[in-house]
Formats: C-alpha cells, structure tokens, sequence
C-alpha cells in the first residue's frame, strides 16, 4: 500500500477493523481450495505451491505454516 502512497495512518486504521478470526477462516478457506486444485501427487511440493500461492496473496508465512502443518498431518 505505501507504493500507493496510502498514508500510515490508513493503513494502520484499515489494519485495526480486520477481524483476526474472520481473517484466520479466510486463510483457511483459501488453502483448503488451493490444495483441492492442486495436481500435485507429491505432498511436500504441493505443500511447497499452497504456500508460495498464499504469500502472494499477502497472508503471514508464520499463520499459512500452521495451517498447512493440520492440513497434511
């Protein structure tokens, strides 16, 4: 967003309204579906493409990480 040039004051006023629960069951939908589509046979390389496509969503590599870690178990 600052390559936008949205002032800090937005983004952290924007940041506050996101629901963390709301926000988690988002993650979780958007990986859930991304490894239903997935061709890949191979679970580490699947697991490797979920995550690679929900970083470039934006979403935090520590919160995709658990996800994944129940999702495969």
């Amino acid at each position: 967003m600052k390559q936008k040039k949205v002032s800090d004051y937005s983004i952290n006023k924007a940041l506050k309204q996101i629901d963390s629960d709301e926000y988690y069951k988002v993650l979780e939908k958007v990986i859930t579906r991304k490894i239903k589509e997935s061709k890949e046979k191979i679970d580490y390389k699947k697991k490797y493409k979920v995550m690679q496509y929900a970083i470039s969503r934006g979403f935090e590599t520590s919160l995709i990480n658990d996800i994944l870690k129940l999702s495969f178990e």
